[in-house]
């Protein structure tokens, strides 16, 4: 057990400290800093997770050697209370238990370790390793936390300093998007195929090359995009036109951190086995989308149209986000914005409790906004809205392996915060994607312990 704990632990700070670190650098919009801070981040969370994995292995092979070898050590066992000499040793426990806890505290004591069954010591020998195991496995996963977030981070920063690209003419320009998305989707359904195998090895491999592969070039091209994106929007005309396409680089820039986390998780569900392996399998029967969820896609002018029809419908807008507004009303905060068409019509999308910039849906942004239609919504002063619905990912769950795949990493980053049902672009500046980092909600605010 020494060889276990006898380790020297990277000093670099864990998820919780490092959403701090992260916060000052991003509220000052130091993207130099940023990088620095989320490249030794990931050094050492990288470091830490290939230590932990060690001890896992170790932690896991005292496990099976005690389950293996301990009844054969019991076997002679006798409960000390059916020993002949148990009187005398009785007498002496509670000897020496007496000036310590009192009379009667001692004899209880003594009494139960009189009652001591071979199954209870076998019980007391593994209850230690299986501790350890617990911390290695939560020491993991803030470990898997904090290499995510470096790379989001990192992704961020890139998007503030590099130089954008004029983009290719042509309905399609230089589209890299939809390719990327197509094969991470192919990568995905491939990593589920072999999740249902009982090849743990190649659970481990397959899971580990999605993780490789949704960093790096990929992520890098796809932020790079994003960045052509962003500056030719600044362009009245092209905020509109270029929306969509600068939707689904956001989009998937965001599927592409949630794939990382995906792969980092399943490579030590598959290395450890048991219950969190068993919990992936059953995911990974289910179909791939995560759809916005229950609703139709109407155009802003079907609703201002015809408002009574929708009143009450889940429905789907699209639109250029305008400024968001955060009012305290009567202990309550109200979160609301405008969502513009290219005709100069617009629609207020609220929330309650939600501040709805805090992941990226902020002033400039093409989004598409899901949720509840309120013709005459008594909360907001009797405005029509649309109120911006939540996803239930566990719920959601049962019938979708993205959605079970958000819920099961959720402690390793929340791409989309408060599961607010909405995509939007990803944007230059102080805020916009970067609202991530400034607000702290790339982590759930409640972390396990």
């Amino acid at each position: 057990m020494e060889q276990l704990v006898d380790v020297t632990w990277p000093s670099s700070p864990l998820p919780e400290t490092a959403r701090a670190v992260y916060l000052k650098a991003a509220a000052s919009s130091d993207w130099p800093g940023l990088i620095a801070l989320a490249k030794q981040q990931r050094r050492d969370a990288r470091s830490a997770l290939g230590l932990i994995t060690r001890l896992q292995e170790k932690v896991r092979g005292t496990h099976r050697d005690i389950a293996t070898h301990a009844d054969d050590l019991l076997a002679g066992w006798v409960r000390p209370d059916r020993r002949a000499d148990w009187p005398q040793v009785r007498a002496q426990l509670v000897a020496t238990l007496k000036p310590q806890t009192g009379v009667a505290k001692a004899e209880a004591l003594a009494d139960d370790f009189g009652a001591t069954t071979a199954r209870a010591v076998k019980s007391r020998m593994e209850k230690p390793v299986a501790d350890l195991d617990e911390f290695l496995a939560n020491s993991a996963e803030q470990w898997r936390a904090a290499l995510v977030g470096a790379r989001l981070a990192e992704a961020i920063a890139a998007l503030n300093t590099r130089r954008p690209r004029p983009l290719v003419p042509g309905p399609f320009g230089d589209d890299i998007v939809s390719p990327l998305a197509a094969e991470l989707n192919d990568r995905l359904t491939q990593l589920c195929d072999t999740i249902g195998s009982s090849d743990r090895d190649a659970i481990r491999t397959n899971a580990r090359s999605l993780a490789d592969w949704a960093r790096g070039t990929t992520l890098d091209d796809t932020v790079r995009r994003a960045v052509d994106l962003s500056v030719a929007r600044r362009d009245v005309a092209s905020r509109w036109t270029l929306g969509p396409a600068a939707q689904a680089a956001g989009e998937l820039i965001r599927n592409l951190i949630l794939a990382q986390a995906i792969g980092l998780t399943v490579e030590e569900a598959a290395l450890l086995g048991g219950d969190n392996l068993d919990r992936w399998r059953a995911a990974s029967a289910l179909p791939l989308p995560n759809e916005l969820g229950p609703g139709q896609d109407v155009t802003l002018a079907q609703l201002k149209s015809n408002p009574a029809t929708f009143d009450g419908d889940d429905v789907f807008v699209s639109g250029v986000v305008g400024q968001v507004t955060i009012k305290h009303v009567r202990g309550k905060v109200l979160s609301t914005a405008s969502l513009l068409d290219e005709d100069g019509l617009s629609l207020t999308v609220g929330i309650e409790h939600i501040k709805l910039d805090s992941g990226g849906l902020d002033e400039g942004a093409y989004a598409t906004v899901a949720g509840r239609y309120v013709a005459d919504d008594p909360v907001f002063n009797h405005t029509p809205i649309l109120r911006v619905g939540r996803h239930s990912y566990e719920d959601e769950g049962e019938h979708s392996f993205l959605a079970a795949a958000t819920h099961l990493t959720r402690w390793v980053v929340t791409p989309v915060p408060h599961g607010l049902r909405y995509v939007s672009s990803w944007e230059r500046g102080l805020s916009g994607a970067n609202n991530q980092l400034r607000y702290g909600t790339w982590l759930p605010f409640e972390r396990r312990l």
